[in-house]
Order: C-alpha cells, then sequence, then structure tokens
C-alpha cells in the first residue's frame, strides 16, 4: 500500500487535535477546564501551566462566594479575588464588576485586572471598550490617565493585548516624557493593552497622544500592534518612526554610560580595598619586624 504524505502543518493540527481528545476525556485527572471552580465544597482557582492545569484552594466562604466572570473577578464576604488573586486595598461589601472581565469597583475606587486606576471617580466610571474607560472628567487607558482633548467623543479603534508593564524607563521611552511622574513599579505597575484610540481631533497609542498626525488620513495597525500611517509618515507606537528610532538609540547610548560608570566605580572600589590590604599588610609586617627580638 503506497505511503501517504501529510503536510507538517496537518500532522500538527492532526496532533493537536489528539492532545485535545485526550484531555477532554481524561477521567478522573483533576480539573478539565481554567477558572473558579467548586469541588468538595471548597472553591478554587484552576491555571493553565506549563505541566496543564493546576487548582488554587482559594480559601473562601463558599455560602456568600460569588463569580462575576469565570476567568476574572470573584468575591465572598471579605475577599475579592481577580483570576485567582487577592485585590488589595478593596472593599468587598460593595465591590461589583463592571462590564468584561477586567473592570470593577467599590465604594472608593474603580479597578482594572485587579489594581486600581488611580483618580478615577467610581461613581461616574463606565467603561469604553478595551483597555479604556471614563469618569465626568478624564479618560484613562487601563490604570493611567490620560490628556484627552474632547473625551465625550473618545472612542476605541482597535485593541490589540493586554500588558502590565513594571519597569518605568521602559515605560516612559514607549509612551513618551509626559508620563515621567507616573509610579510604575513591581508593587504598581501600569496596566494597559497595545490599543487605539481616538476623539475627533486626535489619534492616541495607548495612554499616549500622537502628535503631528493628520487625523483624516491616519491608518492604524488592524491588529493593534503599535503601528500607524498617515500620508506624511509612519508612525511607532506615540512617535513618528523617526522619532521612535531616535529615543531609542538615545536610551541604548544611556543605558551604556551608565553601565560603564558602573563598571568604573566598582574597578575604583577594588583599587581602593587593594590598597586598603595592601596598607594593612606592610603595617602588619614592619610591626612584625619591630617586635621580634634579637
Amino acid at each position: 500500500m503506497p505511503s501517504i504524505r501529510v503536510p507538517y502543518k496537518m500532522k500538527s493540527a492532526i496532533l493537536f487535535s489528539g492532545v485535545c481528545i485526550a484531555l477532554f476525556c481524561c477521567t478522573g485527572c483533576g480539573p478539565r477546564s481554567s477558572g473558579y471552580q467548586k469541588s468538595g465544597g471548597h472553591w478554587s482557582y484552576v491555571s493553565m501551566t506549563g505541566n496543564g492545569l493546576y487548582a488554587t484552594d482559594l480559601g473562601a466562604d463558599s455560602e456568600t462566594f460569588v463569580v462575576f466572570n469565570p476567568h476574572g473577578y470573584a468575591k465572598d464576604k471579605q475577599t475579592v479575588w481577580y483570576s485567582g488573586t487577592r485585590v488589595r486595598d478593596i472593599d468587598a461589601a460593595s465591590f461589583v464588576a463592571l462590564p468584561g472581565e477586567t473592570f470593577g469597583r467599590d465604594n472608593l475606587h474603580v479597578f482594572i485586572r485587579g489594581h486600581v486606576i488611580p483618580g478615577a471617580d467610581p461613581d461616574t466610571y463606565a467603561v469604553i471598550g478595551g483597555p479604556y474607560g471614563r469618569d465626568k472628567s478624564s479618560v484613562f487607558c487601563g490604570n493611567v490617565k490620560m490628556r484627552v482633548q474632547n473625551i465625550n467623543l473618545f472612542e476605541v479603534v482597535v485593541v490589540g493585548l493586554w500588558t502590565e508593564e513594571y519597569d518605568k524607563e521602559h515605560f516612559v521611552l514607549a509612551y513618551g516624557d509626559e508620563f515621567a511622574d507616573l509610579e510604575v513599579s513591581r508593587d504598581n505597575p501600569a496596566v494597559l493593552a497595545c490599543a487605539w484610540g481616538r476623539d475627533g481631533t486626535n489619534y492616541y497609542c495607548g495612554p499616549a497622544r500622537l502628535k503631528g498626525a493628520d487625523y483624516q488620513t491616519l491608518k492604524v495597525d488592524d491588529l493593534g500592534f503599535g503601528s500607524a500611517q498617515d500620508r506624511n509618515r509612519k508612525y511607532i507606537q506615540a512617535f513618528s518612526e523617526d522619532e521612535y528610532h531616535q529615543r531609542q538609540e538615545d536610551a541604548f547610548q544611556r543605558r551604556r554610560e551608565e553601565e560603564f560608570q558602573r563598571r568604573q566605580e566598582e574597578e575604583f572600589q577594588r583599587l581602593l580595598e587593594d590598597l586598603d590590604s595592601s596598607e594593612l599588610k606592610t603595617r602588619f609586617e614592619r610591626h612584625g619586624s619591630a617586635s621580634e627580638p634579637n
């Protein structure tokens, strides 16, 4: 019987299908899907890991536990979770989830993916779409307040992947010096998505206004990867292509200079330590010679 040659892509599809069938048909192998699940009277959150599905017991009060979204918010009488992680600085009693699985609010704050949106008014906040939302006076991209000229006309153009930025220097490099005072750290990440919006006058990449763009002819990458083009030039993130590359080059040179300075300081410190050690050794030898008997 002649052999049949199966294209590589088809082989991959067949293999993937087989794995999926095996996963879903397996019995007694633990949870079959991710999200909030109840088993034996206890609530847990099931995550997808490199080794398969892993369930984490939440320690929640089963009688008051409420799931707002299978992969988003849930709460009991004392605690709120987002994707199985406890949310800090939140009032569980007043908390409610907003449309979608990423936004929520209590009586004091608005939250996105479990993080506070600084300055957002919970009484007037409304989700626009993707990472964007607004209250009575401002538009926000994730938990970053924007400088939008016409907040009532703001609309979403395209939404890409969600991200959490922990490095302030990298965030400012990507979105501009206007965010130099924004607190960005491991404990307070900037939570947003690679998205585009507009307000009838300006386009915005993430939280940053696109400066100098021709509004009427600007076309945004449909996949939301941070590129756009008008009749005059191409844009990468919030900058023209030339400015973007210049900023990257300046940042690279700055890091090189900082690294050079760091190495110089380390080398100088080693020299001082060697000198101190040599001087002490000399003193010890002199002292030993003077104390030896004749």
